[in-house]
């Protein structure tokens, strides 16, 4: 059985340099955030990605 291909539909997004700086910003919060996360999983022993 041939495996089912994913179709991922992109778009192209014109950004002002005040929304750019916005978006930029809240991926960074959540980068942080994320890292946090891991990082308490690490913290208590446990393998993160293996739960």
């Amino acid at each position: 059985m041939a495996a089912k291909e994913i179709s991922v539909k992109k778009y192209v997004v014109r950004l002002s340099g005040e929304e750019r700086e916005q978006l930029e910003a809240l991926i960074r919060r959540q980068e942080r955030s994320a890292a946090a996360a891991e990082g308490a999983d690490t913290f208590e022993g446990r393998c993160v990605g293996n739960r």
